[in-house]
């Protein structure tokens, strides 16, 4: 279970104690819980559930973990084997400790103080799962694995970034450790952050290897490797879960979880699949299938004793007609507020039938069942001309394109940022144009310099891959969509769930970038790799289909239902200057008037309204939120 903490220290400011309670009530209330509270000197932490693992008088560690390689950290350790996970971080983190941070394994945000050296480490696992955020300001340090929790301190300003809520809705998500609030920033993953009176220093303490050296010499010996790292991927999500739900659609990676926990001899595996109404009339096509029932229904046949629970989605769900609940509970907002929808009504079931862990298979993507979109640039590096035409022409058929056409875009996408650049504005284009999907104000972009920080850190509006594949896959696995992540994370524990993802098992994604790109994609068929190693266990229904899923095929419907609200929320933008600086409210008012009459007339200008208009209204919520001062 996710176990939240909070403290702060005072820096040559003498002790406050009503601060201290005033601080220790307030979180407790929010936790539901009272709070377990370890002090050294003038520091104080608060845990919900786990104690915080004290070193005599000089300081405590405390932790929200769950380790992966908890027996192998033991005993390179020489701690004891019921030695609490913070316990075991803490014995990492020591100096000239021979087993670090970079060896611990799992999900884990922990915070260290020493009374002797005056310092503060805060530390996050390599992948983000468990969000931490600090304030240092003023004397005072707060920090907390909840952001809405260092929000209850006055001392804590909540003045918000303008140029980070600018980023955000062009979905730039390249700067790691800021946050939406000026004065909060966020330890990036695979972070450490060292904090004393005077200075914050942070320092990466692991780094991805994308030249690592290859896990086998053929087919088989990847196959076999990705097959055994994955089942011990998901053995160790279950290892404390007798009973498993899991977010379920019909694709490779959510349905191998599940078949998976069957292999392992759990017998207790329920899927949560969402699926269309009844009456919502959408047809499938080239690309797409519209109901993800029949290949769910398949799963089950092909894995006896697997159980399901189909949830269509209907009407407006409280996530969306409570907007200030959401940013109470998160403190920032989401990139796609429609979505919270469809996922909150799955959600409801998993926690009304009694479950507390929820997994689903959101990294596959990027890791196991890549689709080897750099299959063309690999062989053309490696010279391999007939090889390159070879699988062109097999993509080709796949896609209804020409060979040279797929060769020629996949060079370009491996092409340096600048002569993407320079090649879109060629073509008479803006390369930092975001209004396809973004109601993000020119004048505002303009005034933020946007265009030249996009140009320094990276951000490519069209959303182009760039450079090698593993190092662009390796960036995604690691260091991008820490916002989104932190978001999933507080909404799940404010419904007493924790998510789990085997696809984010650290080992399993090393051991994915050092496979050959010419395993992800072969003879025209994307996710090549996956499909080989998943066979053992998935019906041919799932491992065969080459099309997707469509997510949240209602939510034309949805966004509907929500017109009269979106309309007050529009008129309300303008009383809020910050909003209005920021968002086209002129564009806004544009696409509220010409509304599409159904969801197939809305299909041509649909991220206008699916992530356009619904980003920017949820953004101008969050801003009138942060400014009201509510919490």
């Amino acid at each position: 279970m996710i176990d939240p903490f909070a403290g702060f220290i005072l820096w040559g400011r003498p002790h406050d104690e009503t601060v201290a309670q005033r601080f220790v009530a307030i979180i407790g209330r929010r936790w539901g819980v009272q709070p377990i509270v370890a002090r050294a000197g003038n520091a104080l932490i608060l845990q919900s559930r786990a104690r915080p693992h004290i070193e005599s008088s000089h300081g405590f560690t405390v932790a929200d973990a769950r380790l992966d390689n908890r027996d192998q950290a033991l005993w390179s350790l020489g701690v004891d084997p019921g030695a609490s996970d913070a316990a075991i971080i803490a014995r990492a983190l020591e100096p000239g400790g021979h087993f670090g941070a970079a060896d611990l394994l799992g999900a884990f945000a922990a915070a260290k103080w020493d009374e002797r050296t005056r310092t503060l480490v805060l530390i996050r696992d390599c992948l983000g799962r468990r969000p931490l955020f600090f304030h240092h300001g003023n004397g005072l340090t707060v920090f907390a694995s909840l952001l809405p929790d260092l929000l209850v301190l006055p001392e804590v300003p909540r003045r918000l970034d303008e140029e980070m809520l600018a980023r955000h809705l062009a979905l730039d998500n390249n700067v790691a450790e800021r946050t939406l609030y000026r004065d909060i920033f966020r330890v990036p993953s695979r972070t450490c952050a060292t904090i004393s009176a005077d200075r914050v220093v942070l320092q990466p303490y692991w780094s991805p290897r994308s030249d690592a050296v290859p896990h086998g010499r053929s087919d088989a010996d990847f196959i076999a490797c990705g097959r055994e790292l994955f089942d011990r991927a998901v053995a160790r999500c279950l290892r404390d879960t007798p009973r498993v739900a899991l977010y379920a659609s019909g694709g490779l990676d959510s349905s191998a979880v599940a078949a998976t926990a069957i292999r392992l001899g759990h017998a207790d595996v329920t899927c949560y699949t969402g699926i269309p109404p009844h009456d919502l009339n959408l047809d499938t096509s080239r690309s797409h299938y519209w109901t993800e029932q029949p290949k769910i229904e398949a799963l089950v046949r092909h894995c006896p004793g697997l159980k399901v629970r189909f949830v269509a989605p209907r009407g407006i769900h409280a996530w969306l007609l409570d907007y200030e609940r959401v940013f109470r509970v998160q403190g920032l907002p989401n990139f796609s507020p429609g979505g919270r929808g469809w996922f909150g009504a799955i959600e409801n079931e998993i926690v009304a039938d009694g479950h507390t862990v929820a997994l689903w298979g959101t990294f596959g993507n990027i890791g196991l069942s890549w689709s080897g979109s750099y299959v063309l640039v690999e062989l053309a590096r490696q010279g391999r001309l007939i090889a390159l035409f070879r699988e062109a022409t097999a993509l080709a058929r796949q896609r209804r394109s020409n060979a040279p056409l797929l060769i020629a875009g996949q060079l370009l996408a491996s092409a340096p940022r600048v002569v993407q650049r320079a090649i879109t504005s060629l073509r008479g284009r803006d390369p930092y144009d975001v209004s396809g999907f973004s109601l993000l104000r020119q004048s505002a972009i303009a005034r933020l310099n946007l265009k030249k920080r996009w140009r320094q850190n990276g951000f490519d509006p069209k959303f182009r891959r760039a450079g090698p594949p593993a190092k662009w896959r390796a960036g995604l696995m690691f260091d991008h969509m820490q916002s989104s992540r932190e978001a999933e994370l507080m909404r799940h524990f404010s419904l007493g769930l924790e998510p789990r993802d085997p696809f984010a098992d650290r080992e399993l994604l090393e051991f994915c970038l050092t496979v050959p790109e010419t395993l992800y994609c072969r003879n025209g068929v994307r996710r090549w790799f996956a499909r080989q190693i998943l066979a053992d266990r998935l019906p041919p229904e799932i491992v065969g289909e080459q099309r997707r899923g469509l997510q949240e095929p209602n939510w034309f419907e949805q966004l509907t239902a929500r017109k009269p609200a979106i309309g007050e929320e529009i008129a309300a933008i303008e009383h809020s200057a910050l909003a209005s600086e920021l968002i086209d409210v002129p564009r806004l008012k544009q696409l509220y008037r010409e509304w599409p009459a159904d969801a197939p007339t809305a299909d041509t200008p649909g991220t206008e309204y699916q992530c356009a208009l619904d980003r920017a209204v949820h953004v101008a919520q969050f801003i009138r939120w942060a400014e009201n001062g509510q919490l």
